[in-house]
């Protein structure tokens, strides 16, 4: 059921991804992905080149989950968020001056220097990150295309596509940061708006 999964939950994440979003989130090539969708009709829809959870495929999605989250070892994943938080508040800060040079100031790349500055720190967090998240796919295999994904966007900005930061239109470091965080919150039992109120969480 992992891949079926790991669809169900991508198109939760997405609302209504194309083909292409949906394969990276999933970490699979397009063909492999046509096999898997083809395999559950029922549960998701197909319109205009995009996808959507069909209401069979949320219910069977929320009870995958609600199995996942009673195999999980807890305390293990606890901690493991603990420590995700802590990289968190430095993204957080990452992804702000990304975009804003200060409170006024809309960061427009004109200014090769910054930008360098910002892609070294980010470069560094993911670093810093890569053990713990390998301790997270560890406890929940069904994780285990963010880090690539991750790793991806870091290169994709590396090399020149500033939206592979932070833009909500690609697959962009932010845009994983903030799904593998909600997966988090989902398996923890968490709640974003607690933890948002607490400075842990967007």
């Amino acid at each position: 059921m992992s891949e079926e999964m790991r669809v169900l939950r991508a198109l939760q994440l997405k609302g209504l991804p194309a083909e292409r979003e949906l394969a990276a989130a999933v970490g699979v090539h397009s063909g492999a992905l046509r096999q898997v969708l083809g395999a559950m009709p029922e549960w998701c829809a197909e319109e205009r080149g995009r996808f959507r959870l069909t209401p069979a495929g949320l219910d069977r999605l929320d009870r995958e989950l609600a199995a996942e989250r009673d195999r999980v070892d807890r305390s293990g994943l606890l901690a493991s968020y603990d420590r995700f938080v802590v990289h968190n508040a430095v993204a957080k800060r990452i992804f702000t001056d990304w975009q804003l040079i200060d409170e006024t100031t809309v960061n427009d790349h004109g200014d090769p220097g910054y930008d360098a500055r910002v892609i070294g720190r980010l470069a560094e967090l993911h670093e810093a990150a890569c053990e713990d998240l390998a301790g997270i796919v560890g406890l929940v295999p069904r994780l285990a295309p963010y880090p690539h994904r991750l790793a991806e966007a870091l290169h994709r900005v590396r090399g020149g596509e500033p939206a592979w930061l932070t833009s909500p239109l690609v697959d962009s470091y932010h845009t994983v940061w903030f799904e593998l965080h909600e997966e988090l919150l989902g398996l923890t039992g968490l709640v974003r708006a607690h933890e948002a109120a607490a400075g842990r969480a967007e």
